[in-house]
Protein backbone atom coordinates (compact mmCIF):
# COMPACT_ATOMS: atom_id res chain seq x y z
CA UNK A 1 0.00 0.00 0.00
CA UNK A 2 1.40 3.44 -0.92
CA UNK A 3 2.09 5.81 1.97
CA UNK A 4 -0.33 8.23 0.30
CA UNK A 5 -2.99 7.09 -2.11
CA UNK A 6 -4.83 9.03 -4.80
CA UNK A 7 -8.51 9.72 -4.05
CA UNK A 8 -9.55 7.06 -6.57
CA UNK A 9 -7.15 4.47 -5.14
CA UNK A 10 -8.35 5.27 -1.63
CA UNK A 11 -12.02 4.93 -2.55
CA UNK A 12 -11.56 1.69 -4.47
CA UNK A 13 -9.53 0.10 -1.67
CA UNK A 14 -12.12 1.17 0.90
CA UNK A 15 -15.02 -0.21 -1.14
CA UNK A 16 -13.16 -3.53 -1.45
CA UNK A 17 -12.29 -3.39 2.27
CA UNK A 18 -8.60 -3.63 1.43
CA UNK A 19 -5.72 -1.77 3.18
CA UNK A 20 -5.78 1.97 2.54
CA UNK A 21 -4.04 5.02 3.96
CA UNK A 22 -7.02 6.78 5.58
CA UNK A 23 -10.79 7.01 5.69
CA UNK A 24 -12.10 8.73 2.53
CA UNK A 25 -14.34 11.76 2.88
CA UNK A 26 -17.02 13.03 0.54
CA UNK A 27 -20.24 14.98 0.39
CA UNK A 28 -23.72 13.70 -0.41
CA UNK A 29 -23.98 10.82 -2.88
CA UNK A 30 -26.65 12.55 -4.96
CA UNK A 31 -26.46 16.34 -4.77
CA UNK A 32 -22.70 16.79 -4.43
CA UNK A 33 -23.02 19.93 -2.31
CA UNK A 34 -25.01 21.77 -4.95
CA UNK A 35 -26.93 24.26 -2.82
CA UNK A 36 -24.14 26.28 -1.15
CA UNK A 37 -22.06 26.17 -4.32
CA UNK A 38 -24.94 27.45 -6.44
CA UNK A 39 -25.32 30.35 -4.03
CA UNK A 40 -21.65 31.28 -4.20
CA UNK A 41 -21.50 30.89 -7.97
CA UNK A 42 -24.83 32.72 -8.48
CA UNK A 43 -26.29 29.87 -10.54
CA UNK A 44 -29.90 28.67 -10.54
CA UNK A 45 -30.85 25.01 -10.60
CA UNK A 46 -32.35 25.41 -14.04
CA UNK A 47 -29.27 26.87 -15.71
CA UNK A 48 -26.72 24.56 -14.08
CA UNK A 49 -28.65 21.43 -15.05
CA UNK A 50 -28.92 22.60 -18.65
CA UNK A 51 -25.32 23.74 -19.19
CA UNK A 52 -22.46 21.18 -19.23
CA UNK A 53 -19.79 23.75 -18.40
CA UNK A 54 -21.63 25.07 -15.35
CA UNK A 55 -22.53 21.54 -14.28
CA UNK A 56 -18.84 20.58 -14.47
CA UNK A 57 -17.81 23.60 -12.36
CA UNK A 58 -20.33 22.72 -9.66
CA UNK A 59 -19.47 19.00 -9.74
CA UNK A 60 -15.75 19.66 -9.28
CA UNK A 61 -16.01 21.89 -6.21
CA UNK A 62 -16.33 19.13 -3.59
CA UNK A 63 -12.87 17.95 -4.67
CA UNK A 64 -11.16 21.17 -5.71
CA UNK A 65 -12.50 23.35 -2.87
CA UNK A 66 -13.24 20.96 0.02
CA UNK A 67 -10.70 18.24 -0.76
CA UNK A 68 -13.26 15.42 -0.95
CA UNK A 69 -12.22 12.10 -2.48
CA UNK A 70 -15.35 11.67 -4.57
CA UNK A 71 -16.89 13.78 -7.32
CA UNK A 72 -20.61 13.16 -7.78
CA UNK A 73 -22.02 14.42 -11.05
CA UNK A 74 -25.14 16.02 -9.54
CA UNK A 75 -28.65 15.75 -10.91
CA UNK A 76 -31.88 17.55 -10.14
CA UNK A 77 -33.57 14.10 -10.10
CA UNK A 78 -35.93 15.02 -12.94
CA UNK A 79 -33.56 14.37 -15.83
CA UNK A 80 -34.69 10.78 -16.23
CA UNK A 81 -38.34 11.84 -16.08
CA UNK A 82 -37.78 13.89 -19.23
CA UNK A 83 -36.27 10.84 -20.88
CA UNK A 84 -39.52 8.97 -20.42
CA UNK A 85 -41.64 11.86 -21.67
CA UNK A 86 -42.74 13.71 -18.53
CA UNK A 87 -42.51 17.50 -18.62
CA UNK A 88 -40.37 19.33 -16.06
CA UNK A 89 -40.72 22.93 -14.89
CA UNK A 90 -38.78 25.04 -12.39
CA UNK A 91 -41.55 26.76 -10.45
CA UNK A 92 -41.12 25.39 -6.91
CA UNK A 93 -39.26 27.94 -4.75
CA UNK A 94 -37.03 26.29 -2.18
CA UNK A 95 -33.93 27.01 -0.11
CA UNK A 96 -33.29 30.72 -0.31
CA UNK A 97 -35.07 31.23 -3.60
CA UNK A 98 -33.75 28.31 -5.63
CA UNK A 99 -36.29 26.69 -7.92
CA UNK A 100 -35.82 22.95 -8.35
CA UNK A 101 -37.17 20.87 -11.20
CA UNK A 102 -40.60 19.34 -10.64
CA UNK A 103 -42.79 17.22 -12.91
CA UNK A 104 -45.93 19.06 -13.97
CA UNK A 105 -47.07 16.85 -16.87
CA UNK A 106 -46.74 13.10 -16.37
CA UNK A 107 -46.29 10.68 -19.25
CA UNK A 108 -48.70 8.20 -17.59
CA UNK A 109 -51.99 9.67 -16.38
CA UNK A 110 -54.17 6.53 -16.55
CA UNK A 111 -53.49 2.82 -17.00
CA UNK A 112 -54.31 3.27 -20.69
CA UNK A 113 -51.21 5.47 -21.02
CA UNK A 114 -48.87 2.63 -20.08
CA UNK A 115 -48.11 2.01 -23.75
CA UNK A 116 -46.51 5.50 -23.88
CA UNK A 117 -43.90 4.54 -21.30
CA UNK A 118 -40.78 3.33 -23.10
CA UNK A 119 -37.20 2.84 -21.87
CA UNK A 120 -35.14 5.71 -23.23
CA UNK A 121 -31.78 5.85 -24.95
CA UNK A 122 -29.72 8.18 -22.72
CA UNK A 123 -27.54 9.32 -25.59
CA UNK A 124 -30.61 10.66 -27.40
CA UNK A 125 -32.17 12.57 -24.48
CA UNK A 126 -30.63 16.08 -24.42
CA UNK A 127 -30.06 16.47 -20.67
CA UNK A 128 -28.92 12.90 -20.21
CA UNK A 129 -26.48 13.30 -23.09
CA UNK A 130 -25.28 16.55 -21.50
CA UNK A 131 -24.64 14.74 -18.22
CA UNK A 132 -22.63 12.07 -20.06
CA UNK A 133 -20.60 14.85 -21.67
CA UNK A 134 -19.93 16.30 -18.21
CA UNK A 135 -18.75 12.91 -16.94
CA UNK A 136 -16.31 12.64 -19.83
CA UNK A 137 -14.96 16.15 -19.18
CA UNK A 138 -14.46 15.51 -15.48
CA UNK A 139 -12.85 12.11 -16.05
CA UNK A 140 -10.39 13.57 -18.54
CA UNK A 141 -9.47 16.43 -16.21
CA UNK A 142 -9.27 14.34 -13.01
CA UNK A 143 -8.26 10.75 -13.81
CA UNK A 144 -7.15 10.08 -10.21
CA UNK A 145 -10.43 11.07 -8.54
CA UNK A 146 -13.38 8.72 -7.95
CA UNK A 147 -16.41 9.80 -10.01
CA UNK A 148 -20.03 8.80 -9.35
CA UNK A 149 -23.12 9.14 -11.51
CA UNK A 150 -26.72 9.09 -10.28
CA UNK A 151 -29.57 6.78 -11.29
CA UNK A 152 -32.90 7.49 -9.63
CA UNK A 153 -34.33 4.85 -7.29
CA UNK A 154 -37.28 2.91 -8.64
CA UNK A 155 -39.81 4.32 -6.16
CA UNK A 156 -38.78 7.91 -6.78
CA UNK A 157 -38.73 7.29 -10.51
CA UNK A 158 -42.27 5.87 -10.44
CA UNK A 159 -43.58 9.12 -8.95
CA UNK A 160 -42.06 11.07 -11.86
CA UNK A 161 -43.85 9.14 -14.59
CA UNK A 162 -47.25 8.33 -13.00
CA UNK A 163 -49.63 11.23 -12.31
CA UNK A 164 -50.58 12.05 -8.71
CA UNK A 165 -52.31 15.42 -9.06
CA UNK A 166 -55.89 14.19 -9.18
CA UNK A 167 -55.59 11.78 -6.23
CA UNK A 168 -54.04 14.06 -3.62
CA UNK A 169 -54.38 17.68 -4.80
CA UNK A 170 -52.32 20.10 -2.73
CA UNK A 171 -50.55 17.36 -0.76
CA UNK A 172 -46.77 17.83 -1.09
CA UNK A 173 -46.33 14.11 -0.45
CA UNK A 174 -49.12 13.14 -2.84
CA UNK A 175 -46.77 11.46 -5.30
CA UNK A 176 -45.74 8.87 -2.71
CA UNK A 177 -49.27 8.49 -1.36
CA UNK A 178 -50.44 7.74 -4.89
CA UNK A 179 -47.73 5.10 -5.26
CA UNK A 180 -48.73 3.51 -1.95
CA UNK A 181 -52.39 3.47 -2.96
CA UNK A 182 -51.60 1.93 -6.32
CA UNK A 183 -49.57 -0.81 -4.63
CA UNK A 184 -52.79 -1.91 -2.90
CA UNK A 185 -55.38 -1.21 -5.59
CA UNK A 186 -53.38 -1.63 -8.82
CA UNK A 187 -50.46 -3.94 -8.00
CA UNK A 188 -50.21 -5.36 -11.53
CA UNK A 189 -50.00 -1.84 -12.94
CA UNK A 190 -47.22 -0.84 -10.50
CA UNK A 191 -45.23 -3.95 -11.39
CA UNK A 192 -45.63 -3.23 -15.11
CA UNK A 193 -44.37 0.32 -14.64
CA UNK A 194 -41.42 -0.87 -12.55
CA UNK A 195 -40.29 -3.39 -15.15
CA UNK A 196 -40.07 -0.64 -17.77
CA UNK A 197 -38.28 1.68 -15.36
CA UNK A 198 -35.70 -1.00 -14.56
CA UNK A 199 -34.81 -1.32 -18.23
CA UNK A 200 -34.43 2.44 -18.54
CA UNK A 201 -32.37 2.68 -15.35
CA UNK A 202 -30.04 -0.06 -16.56
CA UNK A 203 -29.54 1.76 -19.87
CA UNK A 204 -28.74 4.98 -17.96
CA UNK A 205 -26.44 3.32 -15.45
CA UNK A 206 -24.43 1.54 -18.13
CA UNK A 207 -24.10 4.78 -20.10
CA UNK A 208 -22.74 6.58 -17.02
CA UNK A 209 -20.14 3.86 -16.41
CA UNK A 210 -19.18 3.86 -20.08
CA UNK A 211 -18.71 7.65 -19.97
CA UNK A 212 -16.21 7.35 -17.12
CA UNK A 213 -18.04 6.98 -13.80
CA UNK A 214 -16.58 4.62 -11.22
CA UNK A 215 -19.93 3.98 -9.55
CA UNK A 216 -23.65 4.38 -10.01
CA UNK A 217 -25.39 5.96 -7.02
CA UNK A 218 -29.09 5.31 -6.47
CA UNK A 219 -31.32 7.19 -4.02
CA UNK A 220 -34.82 6.11 -3.02
CA UNK A 221 -37.01 7.80 -0.44
CA UNK A 222 -40.22 5.92 -1.18
CA UNK A 223 -39.97 4.23 2.21
CA UNK A 224 -39.69 7.52 4.09
CA UNK A 225 -43.36 7.64 5.06
CA UNK A 226 -43.51 4.22 6.67
CA UNK A 227 -44.32 1.83 3.84
CA UNK A 228 -44.86 -1.65 5.37
CA UNK A 229 -41.81 -3.89 4.90
CA UNK A 230 -43.71 -6.49 2.84
CA UNK A 231 -44.73 -3.87 0.29
CA UNK A 232 -41.29 -2.27 0.34
CA UNK A 233 -39.78 -5.63 -0.54
CA UNK A 234 -42.32 -6.53 -3.22
CA UNK A 235 -42.51 -3.21 -5.04
CA UNK A 236 -39.13 -1.55 -4.40
CA UNK A 237 -36.41 -3.92 -3.24
CA UNK A 238 -36.71 -6.42 -6.05
CA UNK A 239 -36.54 -3.71 -8.72
CA UNK A 240 -33.65 -1.77 -7.19
CA UNK A 241 -31.91 -5.16 -6.91
CA UNK A 242 -32.45 -5.79 -10.61
CA UNK A 243 -30.85 -2.46 -11.45
CA UNK A 244 -27.92 -3.24 -9.20
CA UNK A 245 -27.44 -6.68 -10.81
CA UNK A 246 -27.85 -5.62 -14.42
CA UNK A 247 -25.92 -2.34 -14.47
CA UNK A 248 -22.67 -3.93 -13.28
CA UNK A 249 -19.87 -1.88 -11.78
CA UNK A 250 -19.89 -0.40 -8.30
CA UNK A 251 -23.37 0.32 -6.96
CA UNK A 252 -24.27 2.70 -4.11
CA UNK A 253 -27.71 2.68 -2.51
CA UNK A 254 -29.29 5.29 -0.25
CA UNK A 255 -32.72 5.11 1.39
CA UNK A 256 -33.87 8.11 3.43
CA UNK A 257 -35.34 6.06 6.27
CA UNK A 258 -34.14 2.43 6.08
CA UNK A 259 -34.72 1.43 9.70
CA UNK A 260 -37.53 -1.03 8.83
CA UNK A 261 -35.75 -2.41 5.79
CA UNK A 262 -32.13 -2.85 6.86
CA UNK A 263 -31.84 -6.61 6.45
CA UNK A 264 -33.62 -6.79 3.11
CA UNK A 265 -31.46 -3.98 1.68
CA UNK A 266 -28.32 -5.76 2.85
CA UNK A 267 -29.32 -9.24 1.70
CA UNK A 268 -31.37 -8.56 -1.43
CA UNK A 269 -30.13 -5.30 -2.97
CA UNK A 270 -26.58 -5.98 -1.75
CA UNK A 271 -25.05 -2.58 -2.56
CA UNK A 272 -21.28 -2.25 -2.75
CA UNK A 273 -21.67 1.02 -0.82
CA UNK A 274 -24.54 1.63 1.55
CA UNK A 275 -25.03 5.33 2.20
CA UNK A 276 -26.82 5.37 5.53
CA UNK A 277 -28.57 8.40 7.08
CA UNK A 278 -28.05 9.76 10.59
CA UNK A 279 -31.04 7.81 11.94
CA UNK A 280 -28.88 4.66 11.70
CA UNK A 281 -26.07 4.12 14.22
CA UNK A 282 -22.86 3.67 12.25
CA UNK A 283 -21.32 1.36 14.87
CA UNK A 284 -24.32 -0.97 14.96
CA UNK A 285 -24.56 -0.99 11.17
CA UNK A 286 -20.86 -1.78 10.90
CA UNK A 287 -21.08 -4.66 13.37
CA UNK A 288 -23.98 -6.18 11.46
CA UNK A 289 -23.14 -5.44 7.83
CA UNK A 290 -19.54 -4.21 7.71
CA UNK A 291 -18.14 -7.58 6.65
CA UNK A 292 -20.13 -7.61 3.40
CA UNK A 293 -20.25 -4.00 2.15
CA UNK A 294 -18.73 -0.56 2.47
CA UNK A 295 -20.69 1.84 4.70
CA UNK A 296 -20.93 5.56 4.03
CA UNK A 297 -22.32 8.33 6.25
CA UNK A 298 -23.70 9.69 8.38
CA UNK A 299 -23.46 13.31 9.50
CA UNK A 300 -26.92 14.92 9.59
CA UNK A 301 -27.14 18.05 7.51
CA UNK A 302 -30.18 18.12 5.24
CA UNK A 303 -32.21 20.19 7.72
CA UNK A 304 -31.41 23.73 8.96
CA UNK A 305 -31.67 22.37 12.52
CA UNK A 306 -28.96 19.72 12.03
CA UNK A 307 -25.45 19.91 13.44
CA UNK A 308 -23.72 20.92 10.24
CA UNK A 309 -26.01 23.92 9.92
CA UNK A 310 -26.07 25.00 13.57
CA UNK A 311 -22.82 23.70 15.07
CA UNK A 312 -19.35 25.21 15.17
CA UNK A 313 -16.31 23.99 13.26
CA UNK A 314 -15.05 22.19 16.38
CA UNK A 315 -18.42 20.56 17.06
CA UNK A 316 -18.65 19.22 13.52
CA UNK A 317 -15.05 18.04 13.58
CA UNK A 318 -15.65 16.18 16.85
CA UNK A 319 -18.80 14.52 15.51
CA UNK A 320 -16.94 13.55 12.35
CA UNK A 321 -14.20 12.06 14.53
CA UNK A 322 -16.77 9.95 16.36
CA UNK A 323 -18.12 8.64 13.05
CA UNK A 324 -14.59 7.88 11.85
CA UNK A 325 -13.63 6.03 15.04
CA UNK A 326 -16.80 3.94 14.84
CA UNK A 327 -16.57 3.26 11.11
CA UNK A 328 -12.89 2.68 10.41
CA UNK A 329 -12.83 -0.45 12.58
CA UNK A 330 -14.59 -2.19 9.70
CA UNK A 331 -12.12 -1.05 7.00
CA UNK A 332 -14.91 -0.27 4.58
CA UNK A 333 -16.11 3.15 5.78
CA UNK A 334 -16.47 6.52 4.03
CA UNK A 335 -17.13 9.68 6.04
CA UNK A 336 -20.00 11.57 4.48
CA UNK A 337 -23.17 13.54 5.00
CA UNK A 338 -26.76 12.58 4.42
CA UNK A 339 -28.42 12.86 1.01
CA UNK A 340 -28.06 16.59 0.38
CA UNK A 341 -26.00 19.55 1.49
CA UNK A 342 -28.32 22.27 2.82
CA UNK A 343 -27.61 25.80 1.62
CA UNK A 344 -27.40 27.01 5.23
CA UNK A 345 -24.31 24.94 6.11
CA UNK A 346 -21.38 27.28 6.93
CA UNK A 347 -18.43 26.62 4.65
CA UNK A 348 -16.12 26.09 7.62
CA UNK A 349 -18.24 23.16 8.76
CA UNK A 350 -17.73 21.46 5.41
CA UNK A 351 -13.97 21.85 5.79
CA UNK A 352 -14.30 20.35 9.28
CA UNK A 353 -15.23 17.06 7.64
CA UNK A 354 -12.15 17.00 5.41
CA UNK A 355 -9.91 18.07 8.26
CA UNK A 356 -11.27 15.34 10.52
CA UNK A 357 -10.68 12.65 7.88
CA UNK A 358 -7.08 13.73 7.40
CA UNK A 359 -6.38 14.12 11.11
CA UNK A 360 -8.19 11.09 12.53
CA UNK A 361 -8.79 8.81 9.55
CA UNK A 362 -5.50 6.91 9.27
CA UNK A 363 -6.01 3.17 9.62
CA UNK A 364 -2.44 2.16 10.49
Amino acid sequence: MPAKMTPRERMLATIRRQPHDRVPVCGPSVWSGVQPDLMEMNYTYQEVFHDPEKLSRVALRPHTVYGFDLITIPMDMRTEAEGYGSKVVYDLPTSNGFRIGMVRDWVVNTEKDLSKLKPCDPKKVPRMAMTLETVQQVREAYPDVFIAGVVNGMGDMHTDVVNDVETYPGNPNGHFMTLYKNMSTKPKFVHQVMEILVEGAVNWGKALLEAGCDSVNSHDCAGYFGLPPAQYEEFLVQYNAKVREQVGGIYLFNECNPTQYMDMIATKIKPDIWHIPACVDIKEAGEKYGDRMCLMGNLALHSPTDLLCTGTYEMVKQKARECIEAGKRFWGYILSTECELHYGVPRGNIFAMSDAAREYGRLA
